[in-house]
């Protein structure tokens, strides 16, 4: 009998995607057709967990009611996008920041929410994309990540995943009772993977080919849910750039976030006394959401690098990791049979540079009122500056005095000025050599391949300075197809070019989430040879990209390098953070 009527089920919803509704196990959902690809649907602002709210703030997502509502004419309206979670909005003065931040009036806690869009003719891949440019902002803005054009040209389903961040997702009080058991965010992603790979065959996507698919802080998260026991049956492979579970910003000791949050608490006003947590849970509940994030914004950590965010991921839960993270890719203690795509930016810490080493003691702000090509937005750091670079990169790494020698030493003309310089050593030491860590760890034990890539081409639309290369989210606009979806934001002399790299690295993303493997002409990982596919530009007929291989040296030195002169000893100052510098974020 239940064979029967999960075969009506399915039988109904495939009859109903004509008309752009979907019948699920207990529940219809209409959607709307996409405006610029009419054989997309798109399912807007489907909740897949109750709102967070009220006495659910700072805990674990509580899954939908059970209720089953078959009744096609009474179907939920997926034609709003979904809300964008709770974050501090900071920047206002520049479109490179201003375009990845969403107004305030968008924003609401009720956010637990995915946007879907479907092909006519889906051909099984399903493509999860967790966004993130950092911890306290987790919602696309779909003028960048409309997924239509990518389902449109490769067949595959595409959904964005609204997740908590910040102190809403990553809070974290150590008690019996977990009152606030941090990972917060990542239960969020959990819940709505669980969702996804119930109900996706209604829809007309294979279960069995869900890829989690990011960039920076979204490319830690999906790392992180290989280590999560509840997270590993709900998703086949990874397709991630600039980013793992490894790098040094992307998780930190539980003890920090913790106290993080009560600084914040007494901010709040809501600190009674060390024995009273429920009051002083039941106070931060009580609380506005912006101002929370707000007044968030404001704590640092000595303890914490320089480039960590105040609530984040913290190596060991309850109910996420449920155990430390730290050892886990050493014992194989995770999801061994994903496959993998692991992506890299050319001056990956170009961004960095820009908003950290700020002022006329680092030089390398930007003026956004004289412009960005302008020479005083082009990091011209002279011989004090890359000094003072070296000694804040040496404290925040809480290494001794022989290790700055060794570090401006060993990257002394690896480019052709200091700017570049103090680039190759940050992009190494925050970025690469932990991707080649991670690679390497996860290659032990896996029964699938690893593929790299190097990304340089560099997106025409992009306003930051062309020093800085791709940077930041910005290749992902390729890969979700934006010069198809905003044709007119593109000179004309470069839009057919630039549709052309879109299609094909969009293809590239579709055949590893439908086949688990790449071309042939790829070859795949592995740590002797380190190989990645060099890709700078549109491909002719039938060329392949080029295949090359990582230098390890660099990153073997600066291991060599944090085993030698790695301090116990906490050497970071006040003014290393940028919330502590007037004015940090241009000169």
């Amino acid at each position: 009998m239940l064979y029967i009527f999960s075969f009506f089920i399915l039988l109904l919803s495939q009859f109903c995607l004509i008309n752009t509704k979907v019948v699920t196990f207990n529940r219809c959902y209409e959607g709307t057709k996409s405006k610029k690809f009419r054989d997309v649907t798109a399912y807007l602002g489907v909740p897949y967990a109750q709102p967070p709210v009220g006495r659910l703030r700072f805990l674990p997502p509580e899954a939908l009611p059970k209720n089953v509502t078959l009744d096609t004419n009474n179907c939920f309206k997926a034609t709003t996008p979904a809300k964008v979670c709770f974050f501090h909005r900071s920047h206002k003065v520049f479109s490179g920041l201003e375009d990845w931040e969403l107004g305030i009036a968008d924003m609401s806690e009720d956010c637990l929410q995915m946007d879907m869009w479907v092909p006519k003719r889906p051909k099984g891949p399903v493509i999860v994309h967790i966004f993130g440019i950092s911890y306290r902002i987790s919602s696309a803005p779909l003028s960048f990540f409309d997924g239509s054009a990518l389902a449109s040209k490769t067949g595959s389903i595409v959904i964005n995943v609204h997740y908590r961040t910040g102190v809403l997702g990553f809070a974290f009080m150590s008690n019996v009772r977990s009152l606030v058991p941090g990972n917060m965010g990542l239960l969020d992603q959990q819940m709505a993977l669980k969702w996804i790979h119930r109900n996706i065959k209604y829809f007309g996507g294979n279960k069995d080919m869900i890829t989690l698919f990011g960039y920076g802080t979204g490319a830690s998260l999906a790392t992180a849910h290989l280590f999560s026991d509840d997270s590993k049956p709900y998703f086949s492979r990874i397709f991630i750039a600039s980013g793992t579970i490894l790098n040094s910003w992307s998780y930190t000791h539980r003890k920090n976030v913790e106290s993080n949050f009560i600084k914040l608490i007494k901010k709040m006003g809501c600190f009674k006394t060390m024995y009273d947590d429920d009051q002083m849970v039941k106070c931060m509940k009580g609380a506005k959401a912006i101002r929370l994030v707000t007044e968030a914004e404001k704590i640092y950590n000595l303890k914490q690098s320089v480039f960590e965010s105040p609530f984040m991921p913290i190596d060991n839960d309850k109910y996420f990791f449920k155990r430390h993270i730290e050892n886990m890719l050493d014992f194989a203690n995770y999801k061994t049979n994903a496959s993998i795509v692991l992506g890299v930016s050319e001056h990956e810490g170009s961004y960095l540079m820009t908003q950290y080493f700020t002022g006329h003691k680092y030089g390398c702000g930007l003026d956004y009122k004289k412009g960005i090509e302008s020479n005083e937005s082009q990091c011209n750091i002279n011989e004090y500056q890359h000094d003072y670079i070296v000694d804040l990169i040496a404290r925040d790494q809480n290494l001794g005095k022989g290790a700055r020698v060794m570090m401006k030493l060993q990257y002394k003309n690896a480019g052709k000025n200091l700017r570049d310089e103090t680039l190759n050593l940050i992009s190494d030491i925050y970025f690469n050599c932990k991707y080649f860590e991670f690679a390497r760890k996860f290659y032990k034990y896996s029964a699938n391949p690893i593929y790299f890539y190097k990304l340089r081409k560099r997106i025409s639309i992009n306003p930051w300075p062309q020093w800085m290369g791709p940077v930041q989210n910005y290749e992902m606009l390729y890969l979700f197809g934006h010069p198809y979806l905003k044709p007119s934001y593109y000179k004309k002399k470069y839009l057919s070019k630039e549709k052309k790299f879109s299609l094909q690295v969009m293809k590239t993303l579709a055949t590893f989430a439908k086949k688990g493997k790449l071309y042939n002409s790829w070859k795949n990982y592995k740590p002797l040879e380190m190989n990645y596919a060099d890709i700078s530009r549109a491909l002719k007929r039938r060329e392949k990209f080029k295949i090359k291989q990582f230098d390890k040296k660099n990153c073997m030195n600066i291991q060599l390098l944090l085993n030698k002169f790695t301090s116990t000893e906490n050497k970071r100052q006040y003014d290393d953070y940028v919330q502590n510098r007037p004015k940090y974020h241009h000169k």
